[in-house]
């Protein structure tokens, strides 16, 4: 009897971590302020190319001269390819201009929403519209992205 009561509540258990999972998953627009737009003028100086989110670190310096590293969101690895981005074209020390929405509570870290390069290309980098739905698009037998 022990057994099977405690069998109900391990499924019980599980089914609640079942439904809370999902809440925990990919991350959401949630924390950046998407009123707000921030254009970053700065070097590469470090890419973290790994899924669900790639995470590109800009040197920027600021308007009394001091350097910040500021943390960009983007999409995965495999998006960023698809739309052009390859490790030679934003390796260290590239120089940038990102389109960003910000943290809301002020820290140096955003978003991507838009990327140029010095060769003037202008890439889309999101990861998730401002409604906090991914932007991977869903295709269909015979689409080609």
């Amino acid at each position: 009897m022990r057994f099977k009561l405690a069998g109900v509540g391990v499924g019980i258990g599980l089914f609640w971590i079942g439904i809370a999972a999902p809440l925990f998953g990919h991350q959401n627009a949630v924390g950046f302020d998407t009123q707000k737009l921030v254009k970053l003028h700065g070097t590469v100086t470090r890419v973290e190319w790994i899924n669900p989110n790639t995470w590109i670190h800009v040197g920027v310096k600021t308007l009394n001269g001091a350097m910040e590293e500021w943390l960009i969101e983007a999409g995965s690895a495999a998006i960023l390819v698809r739309r052009g981005l390859t490790k030679e074209s934003l390796s260290v020390g590239t120089d940038i201009v990102v389109t960003a929405y910000p943290l809301k509570n002020g820290l140096p870290r955003a978003n991507g929403r838009e990327l140029t390069l010095p060769d003037g290309r202008t890439i889309s980098i999101r990861s998730v519209r401002s409604d906090g739905k991914s932007l991977t698009p869903k295709l269909t037998p015979g689409h080609q992205p």
